[in-house]
């Protein structure tokens, strides 16, 4: 915690340290969101254990409305074949889909199909990663162009 920033302002030190252990990440709201739908107490399962899971999942979820879970539910259960980039971008924490309302997780849906309807060929998914936005991108290297095709022969 060497940092210029913190030096001056504990309060800020505490928040960034609080916020680094608390189980608000993207990943642990979507493992909770999963856990919270497939919740069963299983057959001779101690109530205890069973309550204790349920208080594990309301650390995480308890303080969230409807309107911030809905869309994580939506994106546990989205057909990960069918938008691939999506759920990358959700495991990178790209603000577009962690913070997206219902409305905008859509939208977002909906250019993930455009775009892999722009890529396939012959009704078949392209055998390409799934898109990641530039700014999350560690290294942006731009794709090596490809030769200009000849015209066919007659």
């Amino acid at each position: 915690m060497n940092a210029a920033e913190f030096k001056a302002d504990g309060f800020q030190m505490l928040q960034y340290l609080l916020s680094t252990v608390s189980n608000t990440t993207a990943s642990s709201k979507m493992k909770a969101v999963s856990d919270l739908v497939a919740l069963e107490q299983a057959p001779g399962e101690p109530s205890g254990l069973f309550m204790s899971r349920v208080r594990d999942i309301q650390e995480v979820v308890g303080s969230m409305q409807v309107a911030e879970l809905l869309p994580l539910f939506a994106l546990a259960h989205l057909d990960s074949s069918r938008y691939p980039g999506l759920m990358m971008r959700y495991v990178i924490n790209d603000p577009a889909i962690t913070g997206a309302s219902t409305r905008s997780l859509e939208q977002e849906m909906l250019a993930e199909e455009t775009r892999i309807r722009a890529l396939s060929r012959n009704g078949q998914l392209p055998d390409l990663p799934p898109t990641v936005p530039a700014a999350n991108r560690v290294n942006t290297a731009r794709p090596t162009p490809l030769p200009p095709r000849s015209p066919p022969l007659p």
